[in-house]
């Protein structure tokens, strides 16, 4: 899912949030919610920790995937929404 998706996703779940600072990989795959000042608090932070954990997982079940047709970003993006 490219950056601008995942940030339109977010604003249609929390939109009193600001947007994740999804293009900085130490964000995305350590989960540095400090990096995010104005993120979700509560129920909103875990919602986005779903939400970002459950797309690593999509990203790689397509690397290690043998079928081509599970190797790209359409399906990594179906996979997530399907998941919620």
């Amino acid at each position: 899912m490219i950056p601008q998706k995942k940030k339109q996703l977010w604003a249609c779940v929390a939109p009193q949030a600001a947007a994740p600072p999804v293009t900085d990989a130490g964000f995305m795959l350590g989960d540095r919610m400090g990096m995010w000042a104005s993120g979700p608090r509560g129920a909103g932070a875990l919602l986005w920790s779903i939400l970002r954990a459950t797309f690593l997982y999509a990203v790689w079940c397509a690397y290690w995937s043998r079928e081509p047709a599970k190797q790209t970003s359409e399906h990594v993006v179906r996979e997530v929404v399907n998941f919620f």
